[in-house]
């Protein structure tokens, strides 16, 4: 039998699966440093012509209600700040990547929908809890990417994404969709996003955050209250049908998800109207992205 290290290398690399735009890896790690310039950023961004073209047509889009023309990459840098440039980059790279795929599995605008909730959700909550404060401008990324598995397995092990999916499972009672996969597949989607991540190369927040969205307690101590907090929006986003990624879960959200953040449950009623009124930026993502629907598919 396979360990964990040679499942994770059998799919990864035997199937060559392909990278994320290196502009938006390389943009992630040169924004961790301490103090990242404003010249160098623009640059690694100009370096691709696509997503050049893709930040200007977004950061001059209604949906910044930009007062004047953005004209160039360090302008757009200057004027939205590294953090905006930094979302903006990884949420197209994210479209990109979707794209053209198995849409029989995954339904692109649903799994991207459940990414823009999840990473803007973390987000709204840290914004006035404050309960993550090292590292806090990575929450954005890790809610885009913490179901990056499930698109793995639903293009490059389509039969057995197909059979794990809880409403087609027939062969047992559990329903869970990590039990699932590791009885079906040896591994679940939030490790094998996790791998993917590392290899990568993005920062071991982000790796963490991702791996342990769905137990959370499990996490190491430095990242437990990310990874707390990225299980109770991603539960509150399935709850309320916020995208959807095929995993078949309710969102029953624990009482005690809510207080070890400090919260109280009644935070729900706050948050949800705002995270549903961050989705209309989804459709223009996708769009400027290169997604255009049912022509996608043929």
């Amino acid at each position: 039998m396979l360990t964990l290290p040679e499942l994770i290398d059998q799919l990864l690399n035997v199937r060559q699966l392909p990278t994320i735009s290196s502009v938006a890896l390389v943009l992630e790690q040169s924004l961790n440093e301490e103090e990242p310039e404003i010249q160098r950023i623009s640059r690694i961004i100009s370096e691709d012509p696509a997503i050049t073209s893709m930040v200007l047509k977004l950061a001059n889009s209604a949906l910044y209600g930009a007062r004047r023309t953005f004209s160039s990459i360090q302008d757009a840098v200057m004027r939205l700040g590294f953090q905006e440039i930094r979302k903006m980059v990884m949420a197209l790279a994210i479209v990109e990547y979707l794209v053209n795929k198995n849409f029989d599995m995954i339904d692109p605008p649903q799994f991207f929908s459940h990414s823009i909730g999840v990473a803007s959700g973390m987000e709204l909550i840290n914004s006035t809890a404050g309960m993550v404060t090292e590292n806090s401008n990575q929450l954005y990324v890790i809610g885009l990417l913490h179901d990056l598995g499930r698109w793995v397995t639903a293009n490059y092990l389509p039969e057995v994404h197909q059979h794990i999916m809880p409403e087609n499972n027939t062969e047992s009672e559990n329903k869970d969709i990590i039990k699932l996969e590791r009885q079906n597949i040896g591994l679940d989607h939030a490790q094998i996003a996790a791998a993917l991540l590392e290899r990568w190369g993005l920062p071991l927040t982000i790796v963490q955050g991702v791996r342990f969205h769905h137990e959370p307690d499990a996490a190491p101590e430095a990242t437990k209250k990310l990874s707390r907090l990225i299980y109770l929006v991603d539960n509150l986003c399935m709850k309320h049908k916020i995208g959807e990624v095929g995993e078949g879960l309710d969102g029953q959200i624990p009482e005690t998800a809510w207080k070890r953040l400090g919260l109280s449950p009644d935070a729900e009623e706050r948050i949800l109207p705002q995270i549903k009124a961050v989705l209309e930026h989804s459709e223009v993502l996708l769009s400027i992205g290169g997604y255009r629907g049912e022509k996608a598919r043929q």
